[in-house]
Formats: structure tokens, sequence, C-alpha cells
């Protein structure tokens, strides 16, 4: 009789643990599309090519005829309500993300479950960079800290 409550506690605990794991901090933002390409779910999400959250969850609405991306940010970064979410494709084959743009200094912070405005037509990878910073003196380099760009810039 012991053997099975035990069983059922440690069950119950385990599940408890990896549920937990699942729900990062952060706050959600989403996009409409009407063709979302091959993005897929845990697809990166950047900001200036810097990796910022992911790709939650990707949903299709018949009855709008338009696809509903929902994006998990980092809770330290602040995107701006009137940023712009487009989708990228990458130049190898299946992978494409999404590039958030920077939005106006005096716009408000998005908050949960904003709806960002997007930008559709075919954008590859090969025509968008992010900024190579190798030929930048390293005081004016951004400082990256665990894949999230830190404001301050090293000295």
């Amino acid at each position: 009789m012991k053997t099975p409550l035990f069983a059922l506690i440690a069950a119950a605990i385990i599940f408890n643990i990896v549920g937990c794991a699942k729900r990062t901090p952060g706050y959600h933002l989403h996009a409409r599309f009407t063709s979302v390409q091959t993005l897929k779910p845990n697809d990166r999400v950047l900001m200036a090519g810097i990796q910022i959250g992911y790709v939650e969850s990707i949903t299709f609405d018949p009855s709008k005829g338009e696809t509903r991306v929902t994006m998990h940010i980092h809770p330290s970064v602040v995107v701006k309500t009137d940023s712009t979410a487009t989708i990228i494709s990458a130049t190898s084959p299946g992978r494409c993300r999404v590039d958030l743009s920077s939005g106006s200094p005096g716009a408000a912070a998005a908050v949960e479950s904003t709806i960002v405005k997007t930008s559709e037509g075919p954008r590859s990878e090969s025509r968008t960079h992010a900024h190579d910073f190798s030929h930048t003196r390293s005081a004016e380099r951004p400082v990256l800290n665990a894949g999230i760009m830190n404001h301050k810039t090293q000295e």
C-alpha cells in the first residue's frame, strides 16, 4: 500500500518540476501574418541582431485568414508598442526567425499580450544582416549577457 502512494507522490513532484521548468519568466507579444513561411515554434526572435526571445506558438484563424504568432520575450527586454515584426527566411532550408524593429524612443513599452504591427513580403537572411561589430573599437561594442543586449559598453 505504501509503494503505490510513494509512486503517486513522486510522480506528482516530477510533474510539478517539469511543468515549472517550461514556465520561464518573460512576457508574450502577438503578431498577425497572412503567411508565416516555414516559421515554427522555438524559432528565434531578434532585435538589432540579438536574440530577445523565441516563437512560442503559431495558430491559424480561418475566419480572418491570418496566422497569429505568439512570441515569448525575455523579461529584461523592452519592446515598444510601435515595433514591427518581420519574418525572415534563413538561407538554410526550414529556418526562419522573427525580427522586431526597436520602435521609436517616445513610444510606450509593450506589455503582456500586446499585438505588434507586421511587415510582410519576401525577406531573406541574405538581405538582412545583423550589425557587424568586428571593425568597431571594443569600447563601442555592446555587452552581451546570456544572449540579451546589455545597454552598457565594454571598457
